[in-house]
């Protein structure tokens, strides 16, 4: 029974994430290899067990799309269509083969990574016995196939990220607990609670910074966003519709989620960065044409409170109006303006001068100076405009 519903929720999984097959494809096979001996036996278990509670776990994962969209949909469809198929995912950054290896592991593993290693070493060369803390080996050899398969079948995608690891680092920690339960023993009270202490004080603080400093910059400028438009609409009911134009790179600070405000209604709009934008050659992406001129891309596609004639005392390159009909600015300016500080700076003429905008706060978003990698735009602050 067990069984059967672990299955089921394997196929729920795969409904919200397809890529967790890969988790649940090793697991169905060491099932398969350990509890039968024939070829019958293996195929009724595969099938019987595995298949047919997975589709079922699909089916209704299914059904949940259909309540809850009104229409019936496969979305993991298309998820694995533009990732699998059509190898778009890439479009979003690649990173080598062995980049899960040599980074992604350690990075989600933290402090815990020597004792997981530890633990899957003894595990692979067999120098584990009953004595030694060789109980329970045979569920740690299937925990640690189950890590392994599925950080080698993630490791086959050009894109990767951190985040896709997370659904293993549970298991992870599973080794590197029995690990750290074998280093317990024989310690006394004060020296074991010596460790948890070290253990924590290795933990929390890097934690707090990433979970209260690092980027925080996005959720803080929407929480501020919201909390101004409430007040506005209080103080005047007729005025409760805004527009906010986040002039930053892709998928770099949060929408509507983080803009729900009573009685308020926000019309929200990002730099375009599109698959369809990024696997076409002949077109320049919003979010690219942005970066490489802050001011040109603004002046070409907002309409300036100048009855709405393109200007020509500066060369707009790509996006020039005289140059082409097509690229007249077509762009309403919003209620506010979310920007990077650097690239308000370039833009500071246009904002405050013709457009008449007004510094309503700045937001810290990261700290450059322990940044790894060569910065080539400086991402520190974020910068909120009133117009």
């Amino acid at each position: 029974i067990q069984a059967r519903i672990a299955f089921v929720l394997g196929g729920l999984s795969a409904c919200v994430r397809f890529t967790s097959l890969a988790a649940w494809i090793p697991i169905g096979v060491i099932i398969v290899l350990r509890k039968n001996t024939t070829a019958k036996q293996k195929l009724g278990t595969l099938f019987g067990l595995c298949a047919v509670n997975g589709l079922l776990g699909v089916v209704l994962g299914c059904c949940v799309d259909r309540w809850v969209y009104g229409f019936w949909a496969v979305p993991f469809l298309g998820n694995f269509h533009f990732n699998a198929i059509l190898g778009l995912g890439s479009l979003y950054g690649t990173h080598p083969m062995l980049w899960y290896i040599y980074a992604g592991v350690p990075a989600i593993c933290g402090i815990a990574l020597p004792m997981f290693l530890w633990d899957a070493l003894l595990l692979l060369t067999k120098t584990y016995s009953r004595t030694n803390g060789g109980g329970g080996i045979r569920s740690r050899l299937t925990i640690f196939w189950i890590i392994a398969s599925y950080t080698l079948l993630h490791s086959f995608s050009e894109h990767k990220e951190f985040r896709f690891l997370l659904p293993v680092l549970p298991l992870m920690l599973i080794l590197a607990g029995h690990t750290m339960v074998q280093l317990l023993k024989g310690m006394s009270v004060f020296q074991s609670t010596l460790v948890l202490v070290a253990l924590c004080l290795l933990n929390y603080p890097h934690l707090i910074y990433l979970g209260t400093v690092h980027q925080r910059g996005p959720i803080s400028a929407n929480a501020f966003l919201a909390s101004i438009m409430n007040k506005a609409s209080q103080q005047d009911r007729s005025n409760n519709q805004f527009s906010i134009h986040y002039l930053m790179g892709c998928h770099s600070a949060p929408a509507y989620s983080h803009l729900h405000v009573a009685d308020v209604f926000v019309d929200v709009d990002y730099l375009d960065c599109s698959p369809g934008c990024r696997s076409n050659e002949d077109l320049v992406c919003e979010s690219d044409a942005f970066s490489k001129n802050p001011y040109d891309y603004m002046h070409s596609t907002y309409v300036t409170p100048l009855d709405g004639e393109c200007e020509h005392e500066r060369s707009i390159d790509t996006f020039s109006c005289t140059e082409n009909q097509s690229n007249v600015p077509s762009k309403q300016i919003p209620s506010f303006v979310v920007i990077m500080q650097e690239d308000a700076s370039k833009t500071e003429e246009l904002l405050l001068g013709k457009w008449n905008a007004t510094r309503v706060a700045s937001v810290r978003h990261s700290i450059k100076s322990i940044s790894w990698h060569k910065q080539t735009r400086n991402i520190d602050v974020l910068s909120l405009l009133s117009l």
